[in-house]
């Protein structure tokens, strides 16, 4: 298992101070997280996790924090992709339900050892925060954008337009998401969230 506060400061660079309920924050020098990622000449840190037995990644630049679970507040009438809302030390955040997203069906019951991914991208002119599940959180590794390998015409069950492709890992594979296009507000229904209206950091 990877360290949370090693991604944060691999995505934000920022320092974090005090604790949250339930969340333990703390800093770590980037040195730390090139010594615990696996370099790959001109490749780009991903934060690998599983969603329904398969490995995903997306990149480090994007994730904010790790946390544990948090309650969700369910929203009335809200799209299947995002059917709630976290609140995150203070600043509310919707719940993306990935696999309903690529069309693995809806969540499962939450597993032992689940973690909440907090992600912070940009999607054209909005600022995007948002949550998403996963039963778990595995690594942070270097993947070579080059190498990546397309999806199979036969046999994946993910729309292509969502992934950018998918790399070997330890004998395995691990699908790259296009965060872009996944998390999109026209995409997930982001238009009864108030997702698509443009933002600026604070």
């Amino acid at each position: 298992m990877i360290d949370e506060a090693t991604v944060k400061d691999a995505a934000a660079r920022r320092e974090v101070a005090g604790t949250s309920e339930g969340v333990a924050a703390e800093t770590t020098s980037a040195s730390t997280v090139q010594s615990g990622a696996r370099t790959v000449q001109n490749g780009e840190t991903m934060l690998v996790f599983r969603i329904a037995g398969e490995a995903f990644a997306v990149p480090v630049n994007e994730v904010d924090e790790i946390v544990d679970p948090i309650t969700e507040t369910k929203v009335p009438w809200a799209p299947c992709h995002a059917p709630s809302l976290v609140n995150v030390r203070g600043a509310i955040a919707p719940v993306i339900d990935i696999r309903s997203r690529l069309g693995m069906g809806q969540r499962a019951d939450r597993p032992e050892g689940a973690r909440m991914i907090v992600l912070e991208l940009s999607v054209g002119e909005t600022l995007l925060r948002l949550a998403i599940e996963a039963e778990a959180v595995e690594e942070v590794i270097e993947i070579d954008s080059a190498a990546l390998m397309p999806l199979p015409e036969q046999g994946a069950s993910w729309p292509p337009e969502l992934v950018r492709g998918v790399a070997r890992r330890d004998g395995g594979l691990v699908i790259t998401l296009d965060t872009v296009a996944l998390f999109a507000p026209s995409g997930i229904g982001g238009a009864a969230l108030g997702l698509d209206r443009p933002r600026v950091s604070p």
